[in-house]
């Protein structure tokens, strides 16, 4: 309740002011993805996985969800580029390829049309 409260002052905000709220999401039920989904402007689905290849699998729940809304937000995609996750997999290949990849699997599905953006993530120490 407290996030929804938040994303509804940021969305006061951004109104007021011209500017787009985005939200991460993780593992929301879908109740809870619809809530959240319809207070921001782009939604940041996670795909932590080890390779392109599997994202779209990985995704589909939480993308069926979201082309279930009449009125979905954008939707980016974030892949993880730390070392557990495509890390290996990114040292090997360029950022085009694996934003192909997945691509190319969600115009054969449902899906389509509906990923509009990618964001990658890294962590480490110093």
């Amino acid at each position: 309740a407290v996030f929804l409260e938040k994303l509804d002052d940021m969305q006061t905000l951004a109104d007021e002011n011209n500017l787009c709220v985005e939200a991460y999401i993780g593992w929301p039920t879908e109740d809870e993805m619809t809530q959240i989904a319809a207070r921001v402007d782009r939604l940041l689905v996670h795909a932590y996985v080890k390779s392109p290849e599997i994202a779209a699998d990985y995704l589909d729940e939480r993308l069926t969800w979201l082309a279930g809304l009449s009125a979905p937000p954008v939707i980016w995609v974030i892949f993880s580029v730390e070392d557990v996750f495509m890390g290996p997999w990114i040292s090997e290949h360029s950022i085009d390829e694996a934003e192909e990849i997945l691509s190319n699997d969600l115009e054969t599905s449902s899906l389509d049309g509906l990923v509009s953006g990618f964001q990658y993530f890294t962590y480490s120490l110093f």
